[in-house]
Formats: C-alpha cells, structure tokens, sequence
C-alpha cells in the first residue's frame, strides 16, 4: 500500500477532506494534494504533523522510495518561495535569519548584492520534494 493509499485511507476513516486535514494538522493544502497524488511523501516535522491529526503512525504501511541522489546545484529562490508557498522576499529573509534551514544566504562585502543557495537535499527533507 502506498503512502497515498494509507493518507486517503485514514482521511477517509475519520471523514476528513483536504481542507479540514489541511486546519488540523498545519499541513498546506496544496501538499496534502501532493500527497494523495503520490508526487511525493511527506518527511520529517510535516509527515508527525499528518501523523498526529489522523491519530496514527504510517510507518509500516509506508513503501518508502529508494535512497535518492541529490544535485549539489542549487535550487532558485523563486522555486523554493512557490514549493513552500511563500514570497520570494520572505524566503531570503527566513533562511538569512535561520528561521529556515535549507541552504544559506551570503552577502557580498561592500555591495548589498546576495548569494542565495537552496539545498536540494534539505528542502526535499522539509517538503518531500524533489527535481531529478
């Protein structure tokens, strides 16, 4: 049973829609739909999130993909800002204070131009997102 299957399952058995799962878990509605799509699984903080708003665990009903091998290449701001529907703006402000940690932001001396790096990795642990 896929990780999809067991969301719609449990959604189902406690008649719940996205939105509702959505209010009850913290959990953006577009991912809850990413997730019953089977685009991609929820990892980390977000999937005990879902875990705790369904009152169950989907550990042994989770086929888990294989390990994946992730590009060094970063990931645009302006990608990452829609994956987490948030302002681009925001995005740097957040990872430039720490308040979110998937890459770094590194100012030029003297200029007020910045370097903006987004790991494939550590937003794909947030988001279970990935781009092959």
């Amino acid at each position: 049973m896929t990780f999809a299957d067991k969301l719609r399952s449990a959604m189902d058995e406690k008649e719940l829609n996205q939105t509702e799962l959505s209010k009850l878990s913290g959990v953006g509605k577009s991912h809850i739909s990413q997730y019953l799509s089977g685009k991609c699984e929820p990892r980390g903080k977000t999937r005990t999130k879902l875990e705790e708003a369904l009152e169950m665990a989907f550990d042994d009903a989770v086929s888990m993909s294989p390990p994946v091998a992730f590009s060094t290449r970063s990931i645009s701001a302006r990608e990452a800002a829609r994956i987490l529907h948030m302002d681009e703006q925001r995005l740097i402000n957040e990872m430039e204070s720490g308040k979110l940690n998937i890459g770094h932001v590194s100012r030029t001396v003297g200029s007020n131009r910045r370097s903006i790096y987004v790991s494939p990795k550590l937003l794909y642990e947030l988001t279970g997102y990935y781009r092959p």
